[in-house]
């Protein structure tokens, strides 16, 4: 397929998973978590996910489709190099089968599947036995893109503290050290650790 109309039905598809999602009433509905905040004021976050590959976007996604929005991503690798398959990975393709979804979330637009007949047609996902690792990193790659995931690269989570052990409401604080920054503090209600599937 000519890269233009691989480009072309990207688009497309991109702005099929934007209507379906509008018309589920995605990020338009209230949430239903009771907003917390700092003593300076301050929002505190709600969920702090940490890990951008494959499992950290799919909870992202999961969190926010369950109307819990105050959620941010954090991933130590730059965009683009969030998981083993554009990191250390040896393999050259997938190893689950083709057919398997998950990151979806049951919207058949959003599905590798889907992504890859946008590529490159439907006659090449046929023929194809496993999807090439290059091109689910790219899936992943979209899938942030296309759902306005909130993610913050090149942000390594050095230590989690909790700020009071003893009080179920205090907030798990993450001392971070990022890109320009020697050392930084973040605090959440929740974390989740994605950090390998």
């Amino acid at each position: 397929m000519a890269a233009e109309s691989s480009g072309a039905s990207v688009a497309a598809l991109t702005a099929l998973v934007r209507a379906d999602l509008d018309l589920l009433n995605w990020r338009r509905r209230p949430g239903w978590v009771v907003l917390r905040r700092h003593a300076g004021g301050a929002a505190l976050l709600d969920v702090v996910v940490i890990g951008a590959g494959h499992a950290g976007l799919t909870a992202a996604f999961g969190l926010i489709r369950a109307q819990i929005d105050n959620v941010l991503v954090i991933d130590r690798n730059p965009a683009g190099r969030t998981n083993q398959w554009s990191t250390f990975a040896r393999m050259r393709t997938m190893r689950t089968l083709k057919e398997n979804t998950g990151p979806d979330l049951g919207i058949p637009s959003l599905t590798p599947r889907a992504w890859f007949e946008a590529m490159y047609g439907a006659d090449a996902f046929a023929r194809m036995e496993r999807m090439p690792k290059d091109d689910y990193q790219a899936y992943l790659e979209w899938y942030r893109e296309v759902l306005y995931l909130p993610v913050r690269h090149d942000t390594a989570v050095i230590a989690i503290d909790p700020e009071g052990a003893t009080d179920a409401d205090a907030p798990i604080r993450l001392r971070l050290r990022g890109a320009g920054v020697a050392s930084e503090t973040l605090d959440a209600r929740e974390i989740v650790l994605a950090t390998g599937l």
